[in-house]
């Protein structure tokens, strides 16, 4: 029985790792700004996927697939952030780092999420934004959240802002205003 279960798990496991056909997100368009990275993200042995990039409309999105929630409904986890014209993404020690930023440099946005297993979805760690002008270059504003420890800075002066806060993919546009405050 253990031999049956253990060669079903790794069918299912081999399965996953080789579908690797996720449907790209309707607007994604490799012709426009974007950005990809794959890995484990949730540690179940089969490659997720990441994406960054410019809808039509100049918006950004963020869409991101587990191959597993992938396999078994067809849905991932996407949302908008601005307009941005340049991504980086990249995935290591268990966190997703989205950065985005502009062609002109005056505002850099980054993202880390780590995954949560418990949610089984990646949970948001930090946030950060830096706005630059560009002639001659000085510096705006820059706010600095880490929703891990509670702790924030806006343009250097820091703060606490007490109850740790738990926004993961399902919900980051609807607690934008945490963010953006």
């Amino acid at each position: 029985m253990k031999i049956l279960f253990a060669s079903l798990l790794c069918g299912f496991i081999f399965e996953l790792q080789s579908q690797n056909n996720f449907k790209l997100p309707e607007g994604y368009n490799d012709e426009r700004p974007n950005a990809k990275v794959e890995g484990d993200f949730d540690g179940d042995g089969a490659k997720d996927l990441a994406l960054a990039y410019s809808d039509e409309e100049g918006s950004s999105k963020i869409a991101v697939y587990f191959a597993a929630k992938w396999a078994v409904d067809k849905t991932y986890y996407s949302f908008s952030w601005g307009n941005h014209t340049t991504y980086k993404l990249s995935f290591s020690n268990n966190s997703l780092y989205i950065d985005l930023g502009d062609d002109y440099g005056y505002v850099f946005t980054s993202f880390k999420f780590t995954y949560d297993s418990d949610l089984i979805n990646f949970r948001l760690m930090n946030y950060s934004t830096t706005e630059y002008m560009l002639h001659p270059r000085v510096l705006l504003s820059s706010k600095n959240l880490n929703l891990q420890s509670g702790e924030y800075s806006i343009d250097g002066g820091a703060k606490k802002i007490g109850p740790q806060y738990y926004i993961n993919l399902s919900d980051i546009e609807d607690n934008a205003y945490l963010l953006n405050d």
